[in-house]
């Protein structure tokens, strides 16, 4: 993942959510800001090229709208455990799409970099 911010393009949160647009921010880099909504015990809901002991995996929101699952890289989880439900988050990553457990198409995020705002 680029190591330059600058690289990473703000996107909205209810458009990440929206799944007319999955095709179209799939693989790319993008600047988020959310609130930090909670710390998985596992990652057992993430398909499983991530559920090798080196993921950890959070959920964020934005209001009243829908959650979505972010893997953030082991190496980079030491902010996630200060964090307090609902506190102001900027993320950066890259946009990605999975099927969940239901068979549901669903907005993820692979993240090089978690800030607080």
């Amino acid at each position: 993942m680029p190591t330059d911010l600058g690289v990473y393009k703000p996107l909205p949160f209810n458009k990440l959510i929206n799944q007319a647009y999955a095709s179209d921010v799939e693989g790319q880099f993008v600047k988020v800001d959310a609130f930090f909504s909670l710390l998985f015990d596992d990652v057992g809901g993430a398909p499983v090229r991530y559920r090798n002991g080196k993921w950890v995996r959070i959920s964020i929101e934005s209001g009243a709208s829908s959650t979505v699952d972010v893997m953030v890289p082991k190496s980079k989880s030491d902010i996630l455990f200060t964090l307090k439900s609902g506190e102001p988050i900027t993320i950066y990553a890259r946009a990605d799409n999975w099927i969940d457990n239901h068979g549901n198409a669903k907005a993820a995020l692979i993240v090089y970099q978690v800030d607080r705002r």
